[in-house]
């Protein structure tokens, strides 16, 4: 499931929750003012590939 940001309008704190896709339109109430928050958008990608071979294998540029 992905994670989405909320920041918070009243307290201005910013925090992240993990969701089902079909729920990602939803507000989120604030953990330390517990008033409503709204969804911010990311600045990092939602995945990140780690690990060996698959730059080297499969997307390693080989002067063609």
């Amino acid at each position: 499931m992905p994670s989405y940001e909320y920041e918070c309008k009243e307290c201005l704190h910013k925090f992240a929750v993990v969701k089902p896709m079909s729920e990602s339109g939803t507000d989120e109430k604030c953990p330390c003012c517990n008033k409503v928050a709204t969804r911010i958008l990311s600045a990092t990608p939602g995945f990140i590939l780690k690990g060996k071979g698959f730059y080297q294998n499969d997307y390693k540029n080989d002067g063609n």
